[in-house]
Order: structure tokens, then C-alpha cells, then sequence
């Protein structure tokens, strides 16, 4: 994906290089949000960041990408608005998550092998399906929202020209903007395809 194409692109990249390590930059933000208990962990292995809410950690990747593309403040403060979720919502995420992939892998055992499915273990998978992708968008798009604000307010703290902060935040809002729509198929991807699947596996 090519985000350097426009002058203020250009400029807004130039802007970022005033800032500290991503590491360095996750661990102020979590001190904005006054949250002293979530670890940040540098890894060279992983593609892209994210957070776990079972070890509450923030897996920061270590590449070129990452490392050095201005949007990389945005996309650190979505991981750390992760970290202050409810725990609460973030459990009913996960379990919603796994019940619905073992739900499907029941009913396509079922369906093949024992050429019947009760209507009432379909039904119930449809609603988990629906609850899953509901808890996810919740969470996701919560984090996208606030991910600008809380970028422009730790770029405030930590630059001295505004007008250089301003510039960051409202070329990273034009790329969440673009890019929102597709980042939302993404989260609802894996679950139509089941249950596309599922379609003509329960007509046969």
C-alpha cells in the first residue's frame, strides 16, 4: 500500500521524523491514558501492531514500515485505546469469536458426515455470528474514532510547532478515512465467508 503520494504526504512524513521510537512513543501515550500496567514489546517477527487483553501487552512490529510512515503515532494510539477498553467487553470478544468458529466446524462435521443439522444449532450460530461481529466493530471502531484525538493530544505534548502536529493528525485522518471501509470488510470477512459456506452445505 503506497501512502506517500501527495505534497502534504511529503511533509507530514518529514514532520514525524522530529518524533521518538515507536516503542517510546507507545509508552508515552499509555502515560497520557495514565495506564501504568499494560507492557509494550518490540518485535521484529510480526507484520503490524496490535494488542493481547489476555497478557495485556502492546506487540509493537519492528520494520522499516512501522518504524518510519507518519501515520504510525494513529496507529499506535488505536493499540493503547485498546489497552482501556473494558475487560469485560474484550472477554465477551474473544469467546463470541472462538464459539463461532468451533460452531461452524460442528455443523460442517455434522452436515457432511451425518447429513443433518438441527435447525436450532443453525439458528444459534447465526445469532453468535452476528453478536461476534457486533463486539468486534464495538471495540474496533471505538479505537479508530479516538485514535485521532488522543494522537493530536500526545502531539501537542511533544511538538513545539502545532501547525507540524495538525499536519500529522489530518493526513493520518484522510488515511483512515480511505482506508475505513476496507479495514471494516476486513473484520466482517472471515465470518460471511462461513457463513456462505454454510449456504449451500445446509440446501444439499
Amino acid at each position: 500500500m503506497e501512502f506517500i503520494k501527495t505534497k502534504e504526504d511529503n511533509l507530514a512524513q518529514e514532520y514525524s521524523k522530529e518524533l521518538p521510537d515507536n516503542q517510546t512513543v507507545c509508552k508515552d501515550i499509555l502515560k497520557l491514558l495514565k495506564n501504568d500496567t499494560t507492557k509494550v514489546i518490540f518485535d521484529k517477527d510480526i507484520d503490524d501492531s496490535y494488542y493481547v487483553f489476555l497478557n495485556n501487552s502492546i506487540y509493537i512490529a519492528d520494520n522499516t514500515k512501522n518504524n518510519n510512515l507518519y501515520t504510525r503515532v494513529v496507529l499506535i494510539a488505536h493499540e493503547c485505546i485498546h489497552s482501556m477498553q473494558s475487560k469485560i467487553l474484550q472477554i465477551f470478544n474473544f469467546l463470541s469469536s472462538n464459539i463461532e468458529v468451533i460452531m461452524f466446524l460442528i455443523i460442517l462435521f455434522l452436515k457432511i458426515f451425518l447429513k443433518t443439522v438441527n435447525n436450532v444449532l443453525i439458528y444459534s450460530y447465526v445469532s453468535v455470528c452476528l453478536i461476534s461481529l457486533i463486539l468486534r466493530l464495538i471495540l474496533e471502531v471505538c479505537a479508530v474514532v479516538n485514535s485521532l484525538k488522543l494522537g493530536r493530544e500526545y502531539l501537542y505534548k511533544k511538538m513545539s510547532n502545532k501547525d507540524h502536529a495538525n499536519l500529522i493528525i489530518n493526513t493520518s485522518g484522510k488515511y483512515l478515512k480511505k482506508y475505513s471501509l476496507l479495514f471494516i470488510i476486513s473484520l466482517c470477512f472471515g465470518r460471511f465467508v462461513r457463513l456462505f459456506i454454510l449456504l449451500p452445505i445446509l440446501k444439499m
